[in-house]
């Protein structure tokens, strides 16, 4: 979050493992970003460990962590099996060209491509609902949307980082690529200002200019919360436009997420937004 004091993930690792009287039979792993190699849990090892390491750039706020946590355990228990569950295997599983950024060929065989993240929330939603088209939208202090066909992932609205796509918390989402270009060209700022603005000072804290909370912005009567929360609602709808049309219809809606599960205003606004997609919001359940 914005303002968080600097963790060291290792040593609160260690701290964590030092009262476990014996070693456990395994331990998994969230891993953020595991590019293109691996669509499946993998079992972590010296050239698994060397690829997610390239990965660091594409999620600098998440990878170096996740890695440090795993040296951590090998210092434990230095045979103990390890296992990478990887936010970007689910995803995997889509078409080519959903994939594809329109770049030069060169760059797109380099591997930038699009992604997606939260892969392990949207695999529960699938196994949930494994049956049908279903448009699953995570919302919380990161958001995304993802449309599921049968149980695979179709299309996503985050890229190859997390900073694409919907408008979250403080990450500004998906902007005119322009733009940033200006920041840099005529206002002067530096690559690593302009990403701690997109990532730390925009969506919902940058907007209200009062908090990156739901709770927060719909406590106050300030018309920018209101704005911001508004806004917030119409790019979701916006984005599951494109994704129900990659889906070639709908027939579930599922809600996951912090802001997803708790927030009943956003999901009503949401839900009224996709009205022409045949949702009715069911007005005598709350919560």
């Amino acid at each position: 979050m914005a303002g968080s004091p600097v963790c060291d993930h290792a040593a609160v690792a260690r701290w964590l493992f030092a009262p476990v009287p014996s070693a456990p039979e395994a331990v998994g792993h969230r891993i953020v970003h595991g590019g293109l190699r691996h669509a499946a849990p993998v079992h972590l090892d010296a050239d698994v460990m060397e690829a997610l390491e390239e990965l660091v750039p594409l999620a600098p706020a998440y990878q170096p962590q996740a890695l440090a946590c795993i040296r951590a355990v090998a210092e434990t228990w230095p045979h103990l099996p390890q296992v990478a569950c990887l936010d970007t295997a689910f995803h995997r599983t889509q078409g080519r060209l959903a994939q594809l950024y329109p770049l030069p060929r060169a760059l797109i065989d380099e591997g930038l491509v699009r992604f997606g993240f939260h892969g392990l929330s949207y695999a529960h939603v699938a196994r949930t609902y494994p049956h049908g088209r279903v448009l699953a939208a995570h919302l919380g202090h990161g958001a995304s949307l993802c449309a599921i066909r049968d149980g695979r992932s179709v299309a996503t609205t985050m890229g190859l980082t997390t900073l694409d796509g919907l408008m979250m918390d403080t990450r500004s989402g998906a902007v005119d690529p322009g733009l940033v270009l200006h920041l840099i060209r005529d206002r002067g700022l530096t690559p690593d200002a302009v990403a701690e603005l997109r990532n730390e000072r925009s969506g919902l804290l940058g907007v209200s200019g009062i908090s990156d909370d739901v709770r927060d912005l719909e406590g106050t009567g300030a018309p920018q919360a209101r704005e911001a929360l508004d806004l917030f609602s119409y790019r979701v709808v916006r984005e599951a436009g494109s994704l129900i049309a990659a889906l070639g219809g709908l027939d579930t809606l599922v809600f996951t997420g912090g802001v997803g599960e708790h927030a009943a205003n956003v999901r009503a606004s949401i839900c009224r937004g996709l009205a022409f997609a045949g949702f009715v919001l069911d007005a005598t359940v709350t919560g």
